[in-house]
């Protein structure tokens, strides 16, 4: 089982225990590349800048273990290095943040290929062959 990770500072008093399945609300660090800890088999719902913060959105099993989950986040118009293997990362969305002027980032979670293989149907973009079309997809939408 997941250990509690209500942070009662952050996010203010419990309003409810969970016993199952439930939605949970993290804060991503404003980072090129960081990882969190979401319980095994969390899925991904939606990324978004809230309050001057950046969030996250998953389903969750509290009953699950944690894992180690990995990110990278990219500025419009940064450079990608050339060694990393973009079909290894699945787009999830953007966050913007205001410091002098907006600042944007693309949020993108490092999976392997066995995740891959194993749970295409999970993914709310196309596992295109590159970055730009996960992009240009969630803009169409």
């Amino acid at each position: 089982m997941s250990k509690d990770q209500w942070d009662e500072a952050l996010r203010g008093k419990k309003m409810s225990t969970p016993t199952g399945k439930t939605i949970f609300k993290y804060q991503m660090p404003v980072q090129e590349q960081f990882s969190l800890n979401l319980p095994r088999g969390a899925e991904i719902l939606r990324v978004a800048d809230q309050g001057g913060m950046f969030w996250l959105w998953a389903l969750v099993d509290i009953r699950e273990p944690d894992e180690i989950r990995q990110f990278r986040a990219f500025k419009c118009g940064a450079p990608i290095p050339d060694d990393l293997v973009l079909d290894l990362l699945k787009y999830l969305g953007w966050a913007a943040i205001f410091v002098q002027q907006e600042l944007a980032l693309y949020i993108f979670e490092e999976i392997s290929l066995t995740k891959q293989k194993a749970t295409p149907e999970h993914s709310h973009y196309p596992l295109g062959p590159n970055l730009l079309s996960r992009i240009s997809y969630e803009k169409d939408l």
